[in-house]
């Protein structure tokens, strides 16, 4: 992920964590039904994602992105500004914080 400029993927959790952390902007395609449907609906109402379920639409979405710098960068930085790159050790410290308190 380090080397993209542009990730297409479908949006499960451990991919779009990762990409978020890295401000890595995305086209998702083919979310399931559940959980992966609902990271969809998050990761484009807050602008770091573009949806293409055809293999047409992901060809006109990555031309729309990577030949608009202006909106790659700002889906970069909302990628950015709702990424918990830490969440496992902040959540592991109110983990430790609940059973000291026992």
């Amino acid at each position: 992920m380090d080397a993209a400029d542009l990730l297409i993927t479908k949006p499960g959790g451990l991919t779009s964590s990762e990409a978020l952390a890295k401000g890595l902007p995305m086209i998702i395609t083919n979310p399931l039904p559940g959980q992966e449907e609902r990271n969809s609906h998050y990761l484009l109402k807050q602008g770091t994602a573009e949806r293409a379920d055809t293999i047409e639409s992901v060809i006109l979405g990555v031309h729309n992105v990577l030949q608009h710098p202006h909106k790659l960068k700002r889906m970069q930085e909302h990628a950015l500004a709702i990424a918990k790159p830490y969440a496992a050790i902040e959540i592991a410290r109110a983990i430790f914080q609940v059973l000291a308190v026992t």
